[in-house]
């Protein structure tokens, strides 16, 4: 098996990194991170001009029909620059969510936008008392005629605090896990937001008879629980891809500060128990 990388791999990674590396410094990093929002909307732009937010969406659904091996490079330049911007919880999880389920209509609609910068996602599926990667919830989703709403509450939302639209868990009448998109700011959706302990944002989002549209086609809700055991892949692998550039990172500058910082006139590389 291959592992190197074919040539444009290499300029997707190289691309990305140059991009980060131009928007982020350590003190640009504290500043930004310092901002209600906790990242860069002027970065966020600049992903999606570049192409870099579509990475994995088809080409109808705005994207550019890469796959897991390119995804997993620009997590990497984002672990390694430890960029804020919320490509995971924003775009990836969420997006791929929609790309599983969502009719052509839903997916015509929302993911073009989402691939633009224009749109925030969020996947609302964590509960209180919820282990992660569990499937089912206590969120109750409850048919009207032809529409639905949702009661709950979903904590944490990674990222919730700035999505325009949430794609929420919520238990089925008979049976099963469906998934509905819901208006971030509809009536009776209460966000509280916060900073985590990383630094990132996120919210609690209380629901009390939502309004909600069933992810697929037609007014029904089926059960959503592959896709969402496929979301807990997709954030697990994307995760990994972000610590191991973020680990190379580590490692560069540790070289670095042996090879260059100096202790009793020598560098420190050429103590034996340091390298």
């Amino acid at each position: 098996m291959d592992f190197e990388l074919d040539d444009e791999q290499k300029l997707l990674r190289d691309t990305t990194r140059g991009l980060l590396d131009r928007s982020y410094d350590t003190e640009a990093l504290v500043e930004v991170k310092a901002t209600p929002r906790g990242w860069s909307e002027d970065v966020w732009r600049r992903l999606a001009e570049t192409g870099l937010l579509g990475l994995g969406f088809a080409d109808e659904d705005g994207g550019s029909g890469a796959g897991p091996v390119e995804v997993g490079l620009m997590m990497t330049e984002l672990g390694r620059r430890l960029a804020p911007e919320p490509v995971l919880d924003a775009v990836l999880v969420p997006g791929a969510v929609i790309a599983d389920v969502g009719s052509e209509a839903q997916r015509r609609k929302i993911l073009p936008a989402v691939t633009g910068g224009g749109l925030l996602l969020a996947f609302a599926h964590a509960e209180p008392g919820l282990r992660w990667p569990a499937v089912d919830v206590s969120t109750r989703a409850v048919r009207q005629g032809d529409s639905w709403t949702i009661t709950g509450a979903k904590n944490p939302v990674p990222h919730g605090d700035c999505a325009d639209t949430l794609v929420v868990s919520a238990s089925l009448p008979d049976g099963g896990v469906g998934l509905f998109l819901v208006d971030a700011d509809a009536p009776g959706a209460i966000r509280t937001k916060y900073a985590t302990h990383d630094g990132l944002r996120a919210a609690q989002i209380d629901f009390v008879d939502v309004a909600a549209e069933p992810l697929g086609d037609g007014a029904d809700a089926s059960d959503a629980t592959v896709a969402i055991r496929a979301s807990h892949v997709r954030a697990q692998a994307a995760l990994c891809a972000e610590a191991v550039g973020a680990m190379a990172e580590a490692l560069r500058l540790t070289t670095e500060y042996l090879r260059t910082r100096k202790q009793f006139g020598v560098p420190l590389a050429s103590f034996q128990t340091l390298t």
